[in-house]
């Protein structure tokens, strides 16, 4: 039979027992809290270096917040995998877990279009491209990252996407199709 709930989709054989959805949940915790390292240094090195590489005077005070809050995050995700690197193996996944992780997930890529968004009057195209590609690079890094947690790794991707397109379709109509056209593989890719 199939279990579906708003964290994963299951498959429950007629021989598996509940201990093996037991023992997926805790890996999935597990997962998620071993790769909060990894994220909190990409978030720690990224917003810097898109910072640094792209700073101009019109950008000086909102891109200075937005590398500020990026280290934040960084600061946060590096805090939680302190905290939780030496906790027992869980028994179960809560549901309190997930739409927090999920939550976490969505505000990340809707951090991450922000920078999209943000420098898109301002940039030339040609540094602007470099801007996306690096927003829908950590987009898909984050994605790989939170692949045990399917519903927050597309919050993620998502969240970054979907506005950063509605941007570049607004500022940049010249590259949106070419963009567009590029969007869905890579989204099919991701999903």
């Amino acid at each position: 039979r199939e279990f579906l709930g708003d964290r994963k989709l299951f498959t429950l054989r007629g021989n598996d027992s509940i201990e093996v959805r037991r023992e997926i949940d805790a890996e999935t915790i597990v997962r998620l809290r071993r790769n909060q390292l990894y994220g909190g240094l990409a978030t720690l090195i990224n917003p810097v270096s898109v910072t640094l590489g792209f700073w101009k005077d019109e950008l000086a005070v909102p891109l200075s917040l937005w590398c500020i809050v990026g280290l934040l995050f960084a600061g946060i995700q590096i805090y939680s995998w302190y905290t939780t690197r030496h906790l027992p193996r869980p028994r179960h996944l809560s549901d309190k877990t997930m739409a927090k992780a999920g939550l976490l997930a969505m505000i990340g890529g809707l951090y991450w279009s922000s920078v999209i968004v943000l420098t898109l009057p301002v940039l030339p195209i040609e540094e602007e491209m470099v801007v996306i590609f690096a927003a829908f690079g950590t987009s898909m890094v984050a994605a790989a990252l939170m692949v045990s947690a399917p519903c927050a790794a597309m919050l993620f991707f998502l969240s970054t996407l979907i506005p950063s397109i509605v941007g570049i379709m607004i500022y940049l109509p010249e590259i949106a199709t070419p963009l567009l056209a590029l969007s869905v593989p890579y989204t099919a890719f991701i999903l």
